[in-house]
């Protein structure tokens, strides 16, 4: 198993397909932390991403602090995420964008949480 954990810092910048996999990540967390029309995301972010080696080392941080939130209600987690990103030595982050609105319905936050799945699954 590869291991885990972030990826160089030159890796951020390297082509524009690393910057539409980095934007891809965006938007799904942007759909975990405020799910969607059609309900939450989470039990499928869990399964789909479980083993995702993000693009974007803050990304990972982001996903486990959201998923260790016991709750998918969005006025919860965007009060609590601030303290968990703290915890993970985050103190400064602005996730205003994670609270934007968003345009994923649910079958589209997984499928692009399936694609990103498979992207790394190509890649390893």
């Amino acid at each position: 198993m590869p291991a885990r954990g972030p990826r160089p810092a030159s890796n951020r910048m390297a082509s524009p397909e690393s910057a539409d996999i980095v934007e891809a990540e965006r938007r799904v967390l942007r759909a975990l932390c405020q799910g969607t029309l059609e309900g939450s995301v989470r039990a499928s972010a869990r399964a789909l991403l479980a083993g995702y080696q993000w693009h974007e080392p803050l990304h990972q941080v982001i996903f486990d602090v959201v998923l260790s939130i016991p709750s998918d209600i969005p006025e919860v987690i965007q009060s609590e995420l601030p303290a968990g990103l703290t915890r993970r030595g985050f103190p400064d982050f602005d996730f205003d964008d994670l609270f934007r609105p968003h345009d994923l319905s649910k079958d589209d936050a997984e499928r692009l949480m399936s694609d990103l799945a498979g992207d790394t699954k190509e890649t390893t």
